[in-house]
């Protein structure tokens, strides 16, 4: 047998090891389906702080509505179906998508325009996406909404 060239042995190890890295495609591929709120913890900017927090046990009583139902298509478009807790569909927010790294890139296009990038981390069938968003309405994107969803 042929001695082996260390150049190739570190490269055929450096392929190896790189092999099991995720990249954008894996989670791009992990994030396609259906998923649906678990919990969610928002930070509010205002005055003061304030923290909103729902889980599953409180969720309906807490938000109002349905777990939220979202869908990452592979053709990169999405959408957040709102529904009542009497299962009336009241909001569909829809865009697309993209990651970059470790970052989920969403470009809302229904029922405003807007843009919101999360950390996104998936652990097994639990996606948490953390997020700066506006969610007190106040035109200021410095509320921390972090959320956790469970894939379907």
């Amino acid at each position: 047998m042929k001695n082996l060239n260390p150049l190739f042995l570190a490269v055929l190890f450096f392929l190896a090891c790189n092999s099991s890295t995720k990249t954008d495609d894996s989670l791009s591929g992990q994030l396609i389906g259906e998923w649906r709120n678990v919990s969610l913890k928002v930070d509010i900017h205002g005055d003061s702080l304030t923290v909103f927090e729902a889980n599953e046990a409180n969720w309906e009583q807490n938000v109002g509505i349905r777990p939220i139902r979202t869908f990452f298509r592979e053709d990169g478009t999405y959408n957040s179906a709102h529904y009542t807790l009497t299962d009336s569909l009241f909001m569909d927010v829809k865009g697309t998508w993209k990651v970059e790294g470790d970052r989920l890139l969403m470009f809302q296009n229904t029922p405003a325009p807007d843009t919101t990038i999360c950390i996104t981390v998936i652990n097994g069938k639990l996606v948490e996406f953390d997020c700066t968003v506006d969610w007190d309405g106040d035109g200021a994107k410095d509320d921390r909404y972090v959320g956790v969803q469970r894939k379907q």
